[in-house]
């Protein structure tokens, strides 16, 4: 089940029920509307933003092996970048899918690319950035073609990473910064959270200054604060 609720303060506003959700992952539009997994993580819904009406913008019927794993909104409100994994146990197969929320079409655009993000750049492009192994990839994309328009490039290495899914331990920063973990085996205490903004610039973080930070597990998220 989905809520929406007013940093304001007042009442939860209820969004929808979702079969299944037992991968919660949702995506705010440019329009105030939200994409939400759901059925048993094969499908992808937008939801009004008052909860009014609900329509099924993605889903897999050809195989029953598929489960989204993600969803993203492109800016504009014209996409969205989803995860699919394909296959059971040990043989994952992971692809970056983009959708069409005008006409519901949807194509790959990256193999084996867990959890791709949009980083925004200039006039509607930027990059899908996505996990492979241990390493951060990035691939040119435009949000207004929904196509990758170039060649991928490595960004880094030593990234944590789901190793059946990708699930990330990467986020962006409001500004462009990345947030990464850097990988310590199994042994929790040796897992590093580390900071780089766009030059590259590393430091490790040692407490959330200005920023309160959310980690469970392998994601990452950043979410500003004023105090």
């Amino acid at each position: 089940m989905y809520w929406k609720l007013a940093l304001a303060g007042g009442p939860a506003v209820k969004l929808c029920e979702v079969a299944g959700e037992y991968l919660p992952a949702a995506s705010w539009t440019s329009d105030g509307a939200v994409l939400v997994v759901g059925d048993f993580a094969t499908t992808v819904s937008r939801v009004s933003g008052d909860g009014a009406k609900t329509e099924v913008v993605f889903k897999m019927t050809d195989r029953r092996d598929v489960t989204v794993r993600s969803v993203e909104a492109l800016p504009g409100g014209g996409g969205a970048v989803i995860t699919l994994s394909m296959g059971h146990a040990s043989d994952y197969h992971v692809s970056a899918v983009v959708v069409n929320l005008t006409d519901f079409t949807h194509h790959v655009v990256l193999e084996d690319a867990g959890y791709a993000k949009f980083m925004p750049g200039p006039a509607g492009n930027g990059y899908l950035v996505f996990t492979r192994g241990e390493a951060m990839l990035a691939a040119p994309f435009s949000s207004e073609k929904l196509e990758v328009t170039g060649g991928i490039v490595p960004v880094l290495s030593g990234v944590r990473s789901a190793p059946e899914d990708g699930a990330p331990g990467f986020g962006f920063a409001p500004k462009g910064g990345v947030l990464w973990y850097e990988p310590g085996g199994m042994i929790a205490a040796k897992r590093r959270l580390v900071q780089m903004d766009r030059k590259g610039v590393r430091r490790r973080c040692q407490r959330p200054w200005g920023l309160f930070i959310e980690t469970v597990e392998y994601f990452v998220r950043w979410a500003p604060c004023r105090g």
